[in-house]
């Protein structure tokens, strides 16, 4: 017991972002530092009224320290600003989806669905552009989306049994790809977004990151010919080639901004993502597209271009089967609360039966 819930204080701390002594100061001493490192080495245990408190300080359920289910991620990739993605905000990440897969996993489990993902990718290996193509191409058809823009990929990624989490973190962190290990779910994916960005970034990552889950790559091949590549597959798969070339044709010289704009607000995906498709494909060459990315800095669209996408993102399975368990009596009001880590009165505010 000392162990488990020293493990939890110190995802919850990590969670908070606070240091033992931040979080004394928080308490106001009324538990010491002293205290604190020994709850965290597993040398001591609060009383009742002490995790009260601790829950209050680091904002999480009163239930929280007594939580059975626990998650590890494995193979952990960040796609991130690395330079600016601090140690602290990296480790506030890191618990924030763990707390959150240990619910999903909770409530999963209570309910008796438990999905597990199968990559039709397994076997494929990729050494080249072109293979990133026909895998893409391939998993389109597998996954029966034909050659037509997703609405909502996140949703889309819940349907194939992919573990999908958004968050809200700062502008250092785009998003992760990782391996979930537990009693139930050995080595099941999940992929985390940030949605401090707009959605057509989020898109782009989401499927990025699925790239990073999915193909397989030399172990000699370089880390940024694999990040080239899952950019290769995202753009593949986002529009199909055959969808692309139709739209812009074999080949073009100069390509209005207007046309980029349609096709951004058409596919969900980002111009400068675009026009470096079509220089891929070689619809244009690489004069074209130096010329391209000069003009689009000089009017400063690289962190805000022109065009909308009119969509909407956002993963929805855990809420689903939250609200469906517990109008079906399957969990209580208190229990469904606690997953959402809600009070019992929030909840039933949002809660209605029809």
């Amino acid at each position: 017991m000392k162990q488990t819930l020293a493990e939890r204080f110190l995802t919850a701390r990590n969670m908070a972002g606070l240091s033992l002594q931040q979080l004394a100061d928080r308490l106001e001493n009324r538990i010491t530092k002293q205290a604190l490192h020994k709850y965290e080495q597993g040398k001591a245990m609060p009383d009742s009224e002490g995790l009260f408190r601790l829950a209050e300080a680091l904002s999480v359920p009163a239930d929280y320290f007594l939580r059975t289910e626990s998650v590890e991620l494995r193979n952990i990739e960040f796609r991130k600003r690395t330079s600016k993605l601090t140690k602290t905000e990296e480790n506030s990440i890191l618990a924030r989806v763990t707390e959150r897969l240990e619910r999903y996993y909770e409530l999963e489990n209570l309910i008796g669905e438990l999905p597990r993902f199968k990559n039709p990718l397994l076997d494929t290996l990729i050494h080249s552009r072109e293979d990133v193509e026909q895998a893409a191409n391939k998993l389109r058809k597998i996954w029966n989306l034909g050659t037509d823009p997703i609405p909502n990929v996140l949703e889309m990624l819940e349907e194939r049994c992919l573990k999908v989490l958004s968050i809200t973190a700062s502008e250092a962190f785009d998003g992760l790809a990782a391996h979930i290990g537990n009693s139930l779910y050995e080595e099941n994916p999940v992929i985390v977004i940030n949605d401090f960005f707009n959605i057509v970034r989020q898109r782009f990552t989401a499927i990025h990151e699925l790239a990073h889950l999915a193909l397989r790559f030399p172990p000699d091949m370089s880390t940024r010919d694999i990040e080239t590549l899952c950019h290769g597959f995202t753009a593949a798969f986002l529009i199909p080639r055959e969808r692309f070339v139709s739209a812009l044709s074999a080949r073009r010289r100069q390509i209005s901004v207007q046309e980029l704009i349609e096709m951004k607000a058409y596919y969900g995906v980002s111009i400068q993502a675009i026009m470096r498709r079509a220089k891929d494909l070689e619809i244009i060459n690489d004069a074209t597209y130096t010329g391209f990315s000069i003009y689009f800095n000089k009017r400063g669209w690289r962190k805000n271009e022109p065009g909308l996408y009119v969509g909407e993102e956002r993963t929805m399975r855990f809420h689903r089967l939250l609200y469906r368990a517990a109008a079906e009596g399957l969990i209580s009001l208190d229990k469904a609360a606690s997953l959402n880590n809600q009070s019992l009165t929030e909840f039933r505010e949002n809660f209605k039966i029809v």
